[in-house]
C-alpha cells in the first residue's frame, strides 16, 4: 500500500481541517458538500460511479489515519487491498477504479470510484 496526496482545490492543512456539510448517495452517485476551515468556502465533490464507500467516525478511524501523512486531508491509496477485494485485476470495470480517503473534522470517508468532479458550491 502506498499513500499519495490527492490534489484537490480544497485547502486543508491537517486531517480535521474540512467539515462534511452533507453526504448523499443515489443512482447519480455519491455527493459530498465540504466546508473549508477558516474560509468556510463550500465545495461540491461528486463521484458518479461508485463501487463502494464507507464512513467512519474520526475517533474510530485510527488504523486508516495512522497510515496517512499528518498534513493534508485528501489522499489516494495506491495498490489498495480494498481495490483487490473488490475485483481490481479480475473485473474489467474495476481497471480504472481508485481508492480515495477524505478526512473531515468528525469523519473519515473512503471511496472506491472510477472518477470524480469538484466545484465550488
Amino acid at each position: 500500500m502506498r499513500v499519495e496526496a490527492w490534489d484537490l482545490p480544497v485547502k486543508a492543512e491537517w486531517h480535521r481541517a474540512t467539515a462534511l456539510g452533507s453526504l448523499s448517495f443515489s443512482q447519480d452517485g455519491l455527493q459530498l458538500y465540504l466546508i473549508e476551515e477558516g474560509t468556510l468556502r463550500r465545495w461540491h465533490l461528486r463521484f458518479p460511479e461508485v463501487q463502494a464507500f464507507k464512513l467512519t467516525t474520526e475517533e474510530s478511524a485510527s488504523i486508516v489515519l495512522d497510515s496517512l501523512p499528518a498534513n493534508g486531508a485528501f489522499y489516494e491509496i495506491v495498490d489498495s487491498e480494498w481495490l483487490q477485494e473488490l475485483g481490481q485485476g479480475r473485473l474489467a470495470y474495476m481497471s480504472t477504479a481508485k481508492h480515495y480517503v477524505i478526512c473531515c473534522d468528525d469523519e473519515v470517508l473512503e471511496v472506491v470510484a472510477t472518477g470524480h468532479s469538484i466545484e465550488p458550491a
